[in-house]
């Protein structure tokens, strides 16, 4: 598998956007217009894309926000679920938060996601439930 670190300017976000329309919005049914915000246009927003045999399987972002770094809007297609496709996208955000100088970073994690994010080193922060597009989340922290 191959990696691409990108910015907001970079036409790879057409991709990244493209895979999580198929995950999100057509899979779990989040409506575009929630999918895509801000931080997708933020200059400070790093996104990665992960390939294989040449193809982009799965995609993540790093945003700033007032509480922190977080990853998010982390895909993966079906097909490739199960590959290592994701814990890839986690390893190449967490490292660029690394190079950053951030000592920590969280995300949200879909309830079900919860045991992928702890194998890739994340703790459950807290026990209160987050609603995003209507699906139960909790943050998750893992330190740098």
């Amino acid at each position: 598998m191959n990696s691409k670190l990108f910015g907001c300017a970079d036409s790879a976000l057409e991709t990244a956007v493209s895979i999580r329309y198929q995950v999100f919005c057509e899979e779990q049914g989040v409506a575009l217009e929630e999918e895509i915000d801000r931080y997708d246009s933020d200059e400070k927003t790093r996104f990665v894309l992960i390939f294989r045999d040449g193809a982009p399987v799965a995609t993540g972002r790093l945003i700033v926000t007032e509480t922190g770094v977080k990853l998010g809007r982390i895909a993966t297609l079906k097909a490739y679920r199960g590959t290592g496709a994701g814990a890839a996208v986690v390893a190449a955000l967490c490292e660029e938060a690394r190079r950053n100088g951030a000592p920590s970073v969280q995300l949200d994690a879909q309830l079900h996601a919860i045991p992928f994010y702890e194998k890739c080193g994340f703790h459950v922060a807290a026990d209160a439930i987050i609603m995003d597009a209507g699906i139960a989340h909790k943050r998750m922290i893992k330190e740098l």
